[in-house]
């Protein structure tokens, strides 16, 4: 294979990798907002909780679809043995944020998994498991918005934060629908989501902006000789 090859080869598995993880993001996003909708019981404004059901269903086994494309365009770009890519923090590359997406996708499969064969297993059980899913989104933003990744590309940043701005709000509704009789509970929950947020708008920020039209290929390049982290 002529060098030329090799990097339109090494360039689309990078597309397809940054992607695949982008769009997955946003499924995962979408899923956790289903899945908090569903909980309870009646109608959801109007139409019937089953409905809600079944896409938050289809949209995970279409999230868990694309994170198999993710994972092996990584593998290839990578060259990884199969030991780091289904073993947290095993990899020699980018340990810490390679090993959390690996988690996160452990942990999305463990989900979609155990939510298949949800009858036979205890509800406590499978609740327990199911509460991991915002562990996987954790893990899934902190690898995909790592340094060195896209997001010095402003709108891949601004996905990252509106998709952890989505899910900090969803969990904060549910909370106060949880607690509405406690004031400061809710406030105490609602500064908390705040925080966070602003924390992880300034960790994004933290990139030179300047540096967003050569991210690919640096990107690329960290990853494929082995950057630190």
């Amino acid at each position: 294979m002529s060098a030329a090859a090799a990097l339109d080869q090494t360039s689309s598995l990078w597309t397809l990798v940054r992607v695949s993880g982008t769009v997955d993001l946003v499924l995962l996003t979408v899923s956790i907002g289903l899945g908090i909708t569903v909980i309870g019981e009646g109608s959801v404004r109007g139409a019937p909780r089953f409905v809600f059901r079944h896409l938050h269903r289809d949209v995970s086994l279409i999230a868990l679809a694309l994170l198999a494309a993710h994972i092996i365009a990584s593998v290839i770009l990578l060259h990884l043995d199969v030991v780091p890519t289904v073993v947290p923090f095993t990899s020699g590359v980018r340990r810490l944020y390679l090993g959390l997406g690996v988690l996160a996708a452990d942990l999305m499969a463990v989900v979609v998994v155990t939510s298949a064969v949800r009858r036979r297993l205890r509800l406590r059980r499978w609740r327990f498991v199911h509460v991991s899913a915002y562990v996987a989104f954790v893990g899934a933003v902190v690898h995909g918005a790592a340094p060195g990744t896209d997001r010095g590309i402003p709108w891949v940043a601004a996905v990252d934060v509106l998709c952890v701005a989505a899910v900090l709000a969803l969990v904060t509704s549910r909370y106060a629908r949880m607690h509405h009789h406690r004031p400061a509970h809710l406030l105490a929950a609602g500064a908390v989501s705040a925080l966070a947020l602003v924390a992880f708008v300034a960790w994004v920020r933290a990139d030179n902006p300047s540096s967003s039209h050569t991210a690919p290929r640096s990107s690329a390049q960290q990853l494929i000789q082995g950057a630190s982290l």
